[in-house]
């Protein structure tokens, strides 16, 4: 009975470290594939940052804007909102990359991307409705302060 114990403690720690060695590997692409992206992210955004701090593009945007685009962003830069969606962009796209190397690095049958992938999506979506939120809540907050305050109180009259 001792044989078939030890026998079935060898077997089992034998499948986690199989199962150890085939994940260590994948984690190591993910998180290398992850800084590497998000440091040519951070370097594109500095970059670009520079440049469109070179160009005067808030300036220009303020001079040639029909509506007050900088009142979205959160520093009120448009400059700083691009080179924040470039660095995010750039992160966005090392978890995707970093994914697709942890998955090749498993066997054939198994496919981990077709798992986490819709999480991710369904991650970036509700990011993208908390992004799209903001910008109408503070558009309805600096254009549109007798609708809100009408809305908030209750004196909307039904048609």
């Amino acid at each position: 009975m001792w044989q078939q114990v030890e026998l079935a403690l060898s077997q089992s720690a034998h499948r986690v470290l199989v199962k150890l060695a085939i994940f260590l590997p994948a984690l190591v692409a993910l998180v290398l594939a992850l800084v590497v992206l998000t440091a040519i992210g951070a370097g594109l955004a500095a970059l670009l940052r520079r440049f469109l701090t070179a160009a005067k593009f808030d300036e220009r945007l303020a001079r040639n804007a029909i509506a007050p685009i900088s009142d979205w962003s959160p520093a009120h830069s448009p400059t700083a909102l691009i080179s924040r969606v470039v660095f995010w962009g750039c992160v966005l796209i090392g978890c995707f990359i970093g994914i697709s190397a942890a998955d090749a690095a498993y066997p054939g049958e198994s496919q981990i991307s077709t798992y986490i992938i819709p999480y991710i999506t369904h991650s970036v979506g509700a990011v993208l409705l908390l992004i799209a939120g903001t910008v109408i809540a503070r558009f309805l907050e600096s254009d549109a302060p007798e609708l809100r305050r009408n809305v908030l109180s209750g004196d909307i009259e039904p048609a």
